[in-house]
């Protein structure tokens, strides 16, 4: 068989697991891969590309971040013949991507299986438009598939293809390194893209699956002997603590086989006394706590998080008192929420008082729950098209809100205010100014702070990873000439060891 060769192309400069996970499988297939990052390859970023002369280049896309990829394909299309797969979010449910002129195909769904036979198609001479999770565009016609019953036994998939990011410097010397403990998500939160996920893969076998303690602590083990790791990243796991006897069974063999601080998200209801002891002896260094707003009407009727307060008070109250660090993850900005309801939402975290309360503006992606929401609110219009979204939920509000420049603004100082609250009296006066870049680099420099000290990366690791992803905003250029400043900053994060 053909060995053929498949190049991811990135913007952000942040591994991601999921292009780690089909790496491996096609490298397992017989076949190549490379990663390229725009901002670590400048402006040699598409000759380095083209050189590598690619059958199959492939972008796992967001909404918002699509744009970047639809416009290095069609500069890719002008210089070289191969076929552009777009994956990821954006993909899955706005697959009429596809109608763009520079992209041949799109995945829907998890992508290793379906990636290589994709390779497989095409390095035996055949068409792929059959393939499982894939639409196929072909002289014009697209051919569209239902997804492939979803893979069980998850012990059975390879490890991460770690060397694809890690072959850059910046991203090999990160302190930190994250990992999957398992796949899918049972609730249903509005503004998120589980509830899409999963009518797509119904019928197909469990959604939420787990990988095995062992199989889980054998990857930490050749992950540390491979790449330098003081802290492990489990945050981007689908609430590691929902299935409690799997959890107590992980953290005990974790502690007695790893002793490695690490980081986690969960659901504040899954923390009760024993958990939050066996966090600590297991050398948990931070915990994620999501309960996005104070109104538990707007956190339980809009948005669907199931949380009560009292969850939360106890989850806090009972992880800080065994030392381990609290962020919380918060959205300003809701339909059906002004200016004061969010200073609630501030308040309630100047009571919880968490190392780190990370906010977001309120964003409903097309497709969601919130999205249908926000136009039956009449904050949204119902055509409000994908190409009108940010890269990211931390600048503007997309929805047509009364009092959105000041939600804009308030966001800008949250975590600040959560820190010093008594600085909240000259807030409420600032966030009476129109928006404007000020706000936003003070936001970005308090997110640095926070944020190595919650996540384990030092000030030179979060610098790199601003300076190597490109972006229209001052930030990066903001963040070059902060080099000193945060190595001062750093000097007074959080030390897990």
């Amino acid at each position: 068989m053909r060995k053929l060769k498949v190049v991811f192309l990135e913007r952000l400069a942040m591994e991601k697991l999921g292009l780690m996970y089909i790496s491996a499988m096609v490298r397992r297939a017989g076949h190549e891969s490379q990663l390229f990052l725009e901002g670590a390859e400048g402006s040699r970023f598409l000759d380095r590309v083209v050189e590598a002369r690619p059958d199959v280049v492939a972008f796992s896309v967001t909404t918002g971040m699509h744009r970047w990829a639809l416009e290095v394909s069609a500069r890719l299309k002008a210089r070289m013949d191969t076929r552009i797969l777009f994956g990821g979010p954006h993909a899955s449910y706005t697959p009429e991507v596809i109608e763009k002129d520079p992209v041949d195909l799109v995945c829907r769904g998890e992508g290793e299986e379906a990636i290589v036979g994709l390779l497989e198609c095409l390095a035996a001479g055949e068409s792929p438009r059959n393939v499982p999770n894939l639409w196929v565009k072909e002289e014009g016609v697209v051919h569209r598939n239902d997804v492939r019953p979803l893979t069980q036994d998850l012990d059975a998939v390879p490890f991460p293809d770690w060397d694809l990011y890690y072959r850059y410097p910046y991203l090999r010397r990160l302190r930190s390194k994250p990992l999957l403990t398992g796949r899918g998500c049972s609730f249903q939160c509005t503004f998120c893209h589980n509830h899409l996920d999963m009518p797509v893969c119904s019928g197909k076998g469990n959604w939420v699956r787990k990988r095995s303690p062992e199989n889980v602590v054998a990857e930490i083990r050749e992950l540390r002997q491979r790449y330098p790791i003081e802290v492990l990243n489990l945050e981007r796991d689908d609430h590691l603590t929902i299935q409690r006897d799997w959890t107590f069974e992980f953290l005990e063999a974790y502690a007695r086989q790893v002793d490695l601080p690490f980081v986690l998200q969960c659901r504040p209801e899954t923390i009760d006394l024993e958990t939050a002891d066996a966090l600590a002896r297991a050398r948990c260094a931070s915990v994620t706590i999501s309960f996005e707003t104070a109104d538990a009407r707007l956190r339980n009727s809009l948005l669907r998080k199931e949380i009560s307060d009292e969850d939360v008070v106890q989850a806090v109250t009972l992880l800080k008192e065994r030392g381990i660090f609290v962020k919380t993850l918060n959205m300003i900005g809701l339909p059906g929420e002004d200016l004061d309801g969010a200073l609630e939402t501030l308040a309630f975290n100047v009571r919880l008082r968490p190392q780190f309360a990370r906010c977001s503006i309120a964003t409903p992606f097309p497709g969601t729950r919130l999205f249908e929401q926000s136009v039956s609110a009449g904050m949204l219009a119902p055509d409000h098209s994908s190409e009108d979204y940010f890269e990211d939920y931390f600048q503007k509000t997309v929805l047509d809100h009364p009092d959105g420049a000041r939600l804009e603004n308030l966001h800008k100082f949250f975590s600040i205010v959560v820190t010093f609250p008594w600085i909240l009296p000259l807030v409420k006066l600032l966030v009476r100014l129109p928006p404007n870049p000020v706000f936003y680099r003070l936001y970005l420099a308090a997110f640095v702070l926070y944020g190595s000290s919650f996540a384990g990366l030092s000030a030179r690791n979060i610098v790199d990873l601003i300076r190597f992803t490109p972006s229209p905003l001052p930030a990066p250029k903001a963040a070059r000439r902060s080099w000193t400043l945060l190595a001062v900053l750093e000097r007074f994060s959080f030390n897990f060891d």
